[in-house]
């Protein structure tokens, strides 16, 4: 995906808790974001293919919508007790994928291109994943590979080696910041800092104070 399609990506399903009028603004006249705010919601990041060309749903067409696509991870009587079982982890006290369309409506997070879909990868790209995976191929060949979230082998010399989402960084929506089965509320908040000089090594030495 390129940095352009990210920045393109809208931040449509993206709610405040408490609306208010206006845009808040901190002292220095710049908007304030902060507070707590949920990117949970059921629109599809990428426009379904049934939906091709409908890029919002109707009012009852949001509805129906929702009806069936909200995740209900309590449904599982007929698994309980199996791995299955196990594996579904939390009930829907923990689970918080959201149960609602985008307020907008839309059919898709994607709003460019018009279609609601990202674009391939580039020859490049596909080359770059594919040099990577052989160079992850090769160093499993050796011991100190351990299996990652995905079920796939991953190196395992130090803790940067793991996945992020192994290491409770991200799960999946670092950027751009998309609804999830969980971890779906955020906490902006704003901080004054005071700017200083660093030194370089190849700077003269700050004189002591002292």
């Amino acid at each position: 995906m390129s940095l352009r399609l990210i920045g393109v990506l809208a931040v449509a399903a993206w709610i405040p808790t408490s609306a208010q009028n206006g845009v808040p603004r901190a002292a220095d006249g710049h908007p304030d974001l902060s507070g707590v705010w949920t990117n949970k919601t059921v629109t599809p990041f990428e426009r379904p293919r049934d939906l091709a060309g409908k890029e919002f749903f109707t009012e009852q067409e949001a509805a129906e919508y929702e009806k069936t696509h909200v995740f209900d991870v309590d449904k599982r009587d007929n698994i309980r007790g199996t791995n299955r079982d196990v594996a579904s982890a939390y009930n829907s006290f923990w689970w918080d994928p959201g149960t609602k369309v985008a307020k907008t409506r839309r059919t898709s997070i994607v709003i460019d291109p018009p279609d609601g879909r990202i674009p391939p990868l580039t020859a490049e790209r596909q080359k770059q994943l594919q040099e990577m995976a052989e160079a992850r191929r090769r160093r499993c060949e050796k011991p100190g590979c351990e299996p990652e979230n995905s079920g796939q082998l991953g190196p395992a010399d130090g803790p940067e080696d793991r996945p992020l989402m192994e290491r409770c960084l991200s799960f999946g929506n670092a950027a751009p910041m998309v609804s999830s089965a969980y971890n779906t509320w955020i906490m902006h908040g704003r901080s004054e800092f005071t700017a200083r000089e660093a030194v370089m090594p190849s700077s003269p030495s700050i004189p002591s104070r002292s």
